[in-house]
C-alpha cells in the first residue's frame, strides 16, 4: 500500500499569477493548508481550477489562511491546479499539502 506524500513549501507570489499547487490526477489531494506569510501588507487571492484574479474568490490578508481536508462523507479537496496572485509585489505563502492515491 502506497503511503501519503506530505510536502511543505514556501512560495513567492507577486502581481503575476503563479500556480502554487499542481493538478494531481490520478492522485488525490487529501489535505491542503495555505497561509499568507507576507510581511508587507500583501493580500493574496486564490483561484481553484481557474486563474486567480486580484480581489476575487478566496482572498487572504497577511496571517490569513485557507484549509481543506478529506472527511468521512467522501468529500476531498480539489485536485486540480490552485493558483495565486498578490495585490502587491513581494507576497509569500506557506503551503502544506498531503497527497495520496484515489480511494
Amino acid at each position: 500500500m502506497e503511503s501519503d506524500r506530505i510536502t511543505n513549501k514556501r512560495v513567492a507570489v507577486g502581481v503575476d499569477r503563479v500556480v502554487i499547487a499542481e493538478e494531481l490526477l490520478p492522485k488525490q489531494r487529501k489535505e491542503i493548508f495555505i497561509c499568507n506569510t507576507s510581511v508587507g501588507g500583501q493580500k493574496i487571492s486564490l483561484g481553484f481550477s481557474q486563474d486567480a484574479v486580484v480581489g476575487t474568490g478566496v482572498v487572504l490578508s497577511p496571517g490569513g489562511s485557507f484549509s481543506s481536508s478529506a472527511d468521512g462523507s467522501g468529500f476531498s479537496p480539489i485536485s486540480s491546479n490552485i493558483s495565486a496572485i498578490s495585490d502587491l509585489a513581494g507576497g509569500t505563502l506557506a503551503i502544506m499539502e498531503r497527497v495520496g492515491r484515489q480511494e
